[in-house]
């Protein structure tokens, strides 16, 4: 299977679990691409916060806008707000050859719920025909242990099938 996982990182954090979750699809024998969302300008976390509840499409550098030749893509952003990231709503906006694709999103976030941010990302990419297939979400403030590499491979793992 070839699988893209892309996400956008503030912090680090969600880099991690990106890299994380392309290292499980890569053990499994998968053909794994790891990207990352750039905008084309940072802002501070107060605007970014702020433009993400306001839906925001952020401008981004040059990403794999055309995912037509991908099994399956994975989308990944911080939770701002109870809300994707702007640059990820940006790539969302700019993607190409995903209707029909399976896509799974994941969050990362620092207390509470990935819920909401995983749904809005849900409704975006459905409403670009995508078929999503599972959502995933990690509280960011907790130690990367082995429970949650746990959990990262079981959501590799229900993927795959």
């Amino acid at each position: 299977m070839k699988v893209l996982v892309i996400y956008y990182s503030q912090s680090g954090k969600t880099k991690r679990l990106a890299e994380e979750i392309a290292k499980n699809f890569k053990v499994a024998g998968n053909e794994v691409e790891l990207a990352s969302i750039e905008p084309v300008k940072e802002k501070d976390y107060t605007t970014n916060v702020r433009e993400a509840r306001e839906g925001v499409e952020a401008k981004i550098k040059p990403a794999v806008a055309d995912v037509s030749g991908y099994d399956l893509i994975c989308v990944g952003t911080p939770v701002w707000s109870s809300s994707p990231a702007t640059s990820v709503n940006g790539y969302i906006a700019s993607i190409t050859g995903i209707k029909g694709k399976k896509v799974a999103c994941f969050a990362t976030c620092g207390g509470g719920s990935a819920g909401s941010t995983l749904e809005k990302l849900r409704t975006k990419l459905e409403g670009k025909e995508a078929i999503i297939v599972d959502t995933f979400g990690i509280d960011s403030t907790r130690p990367f242990s082995e429970d949650v590499r746990q959990s990262v491979k079981d959501f590799v793992r229900k993927l795959m099938v």
